[in-house]
């Protein structure tokens, strides 16, 4: 260490760090890029009780289908992207830009698995499970 580094070493150093930040801030951004799952507005609790009782509940299980309904949305949307739309800011396609399109959709669908993964995701399905809902069969659908 005692060396004195010569100056194209430093700048060979420099450049690799500075490339090594780029894909960090890619990596950031993609995962950044994210999609957010609309919440319900009333919360149950993730116990069978409380799970059975909001099943019962009209109002709780007519908000809870829309929730999931907009849910299908998102998600058939996100999987019926057309890969065609794959383009970069200055207009050149190439393996770079198809590459950034990817770790795109690898954000997205990572973030939805992420959130459905989640307490409250689970329990807005258990709730139209025990109901029996329709809509959960479209779920079911996309689910796979």
């Amino acid at each position: 260490f005692t060396k004195k580094k010569k100056k194209t070493e430093v700048a060979e150093l420099n450049a690799a760090n500075a490339r090594c930040v780029k894909v960090l801030d890619k990596a950031i951004e993609s995962l950044a890029s994210g999609m957010e799952l609309e919440a319900p507005s009333k919360v149950v609790e993730n116990k069978p009780t409380a799970i059975n009782a909001a099943a019962a509940d009209n109002s709780i299980v007519a908000e809870y289908e829309s929730v999931v309904l907009d849910w299908c949305r998102q998600t058939e949307a996100l999987l019926n992207e057309k890969e065609g739309m794959v383009s970069s800011e200055d207009g050149e396609i190439g393996p770079r830009t198809e590459l950034e399109y990817w770790r795109s959709r690898m954000g997205k669908l990572n973030s939805i698995i992420e959130q459905l993964k989640g307490e409250n995701c689970r329990v807005v399905l258990a709730v139209l499970q025990v109901n029996k809902s329709r809509v959960i069969k479209r779920w079911k659908t996309n689910d796979n």
